[in-house]
């Protein structure tokens, strides 16, 4: 079977291209994760876990403002420069700038001068308040950011793709953090991991705009696409994507709300080990999207299923392994961070369970999104943001960071299970794994 599997693999073109470069996307990822842990390290032997608890709370901030502040356009774009057609793209891009930009600005103002209301009405933190105003100069950079790796994505330039979607941010967060810890420590500038953070998005901003420009020089085509169009079709997109950022990151929100710091910042740790069962169906997706929205648009339905199915078990294989080594060196991992999060264990093990489920089941967001059917996913998202926070309302306050990590793998195992039901049931796509496949011929 093994040996089959192999000879599938050298012998298309298609799978090749997936697991390759898929593979390459992989390492970025896993990179970025390890950067990401250095830099957590970095801040809580520097700071404390308290420190490390404002700064995710300004993380998850950011994440969910710019994520709004896009309007779906990263997606968008995704689709339309993966098109093989004589269409000019490039105004969307611009159009796509200027409105999302625009959007990130106001909310980012919003945020800055609200910060102390917000820090001490909403969270009961008033120390928050200087992490989220450097949180809020940040929104719009890492609004614009993303729309640029999103052409380089459509493009299929993955290395920059992957590069400028989180390698980048934390490599240069890091450099520059510890640049500055050596030569210019202050002990009482505990927003210093926040300033860091907004120096390395200046510059990957400056940087990946240069390079879009650069790949735009080569472009050379005569009839000009909708901005109207793509607008319409960004909104449905921008429902779902905004709502599954929040889904992501609605259990540390409220866990700000409602327990200390320290623990925030324990959660996110734990948290995100857990998340790397995940990373390689994200990396596959990288490589994966554009060929959807292409063979879809050409009705190549067979091409789309084969290739889906071939990830699908590439990811659950990787996945399993990923899962044993986490249940066997968890203890380890979380020593690194110091004694403190050993609390978190248990939220590692249950959110492996909602982890695993989110790869079983296949790139389910990716497909409705490539496919049209980006209302649907909003609908079903949108129930599954509603479940979400509700539990956590339910659960943060009796059981803490457990109970947080319960309503987070209820919840992605809700949303995956039914979004795998409908598209079987509207596109005939079989997006999870079925282990009957494996005997086949």
């Amino acid at each position: 079977m093994r040996k089959r599997l192999f000879d599938r693999l050298l012998s298309d073109s298609s799978f090749a291209e997936i697991a390759n470069k898929g593979g390459a996307f992989f390492v970025f990822k896993i990179l970025a994760l390890l950067l990401n842990y250095a830099f957590s390290v970095v801040v809580v032997r520097h700071f404390g876990d308290s420190v490390f608890g404002f700064v995710t709370l300004g993380f998850t901030i950011l994440m969910m403002t710019s994520a709004f502040s896009r309007f779906g356009f990263d997606i968008v774009l995704t689709k339309i420069f993966a098109l093989e057609d004589d269409l000019n793209y490039k105004s969307i891009y611009y159009k796509s700038l200027g409105l999302t930009g625009a959007m990130s600005v106001v909310l980012a103002a919003i945020i800055y001068f609200n910060a102390g209301w917000i820090a001490g009405a909403i969270f009961s933190k008033p120390d928050f308040e200087v992490y989220l105003r450097w949180t809020a100069i940040a929104i719009p950079l890492w609004t614009l950011i993303p729309i640029n790796a999103s052409v380089f994505r459509g493009l299929k330039k993955n290395n920059l793709f992957a590069f400028f979607g989180g390698f980048g941010r934390f490599s240069l967060t890091l450099v520059i953090f510890l640049a500055y810890t050596l030569f210019l420590f202050d002990e009482n500038q505990v927003e210093s991991p926040l300033i860091a953070h907004f120096l390395a998005l200046g510059v990957l901003l400056l940087l990946s705009s240069a390079l879009v420009q650069r790949y735009f020089g080569g472009m050379n085509y005569s009839k000009a696409a909708s901005f109207l169009k793509q607008l319409a079709i960004s909104f449905p997109i921008f429902i779902s994507t905004t709502v599954m950022i929040a889904l992501l990151w609605a259990d540390k929100l409220l866990l700000g709300i409602y327990v200390s710091e320290d623990n925030v910042g324990i959660y996110e740790i734990s948290a995100k080990l857990a998340f790397l069962i995940g990373f390689n169906l994200e990396a596959l997706n990288s490589i994966l999207s554009p060929k959807i929205s292409r063979a879809f648009a050409k009705g190549e339905i067979k091409r789309m299923q084969a290739d889906i199915s071939f990830s699908v078990r590439l990811s659950a294989a990787i996945s399993v392994l990923t899962l044993i080594g986490l249940v066997l060196f968890s203890d380890l991992l979380l020593s690194f961070f110091g004694p403190e999060f050993a609390r978190g264990k248990p939220v590692i093990l249950i959110v492996c369970i909602g982890q695993m489920f989110n790869v079983l089941c296949g790139p389910v967001a990716n497909i409705m999104q490539m496919t049209g059917y980006q209302s649907l996913l909003s609908r079903v998202i949108v129930i599954a943001l509603i479940v979400n926070i509700g539990l956590n309302i339910w659960l943060i306050p009796v059981y803490g960071i457990v109970g947080a990590a319960w309503a987070t793998t209820i919840t992605y195992t809700f949303w995956n299970v039914s979004c795998a039901y409908l598209i079987q049931k509207n596109l005939g796509i079989v997006s999870y794994f079925n282990p009957m496949q494996l005997f086949k011929k």
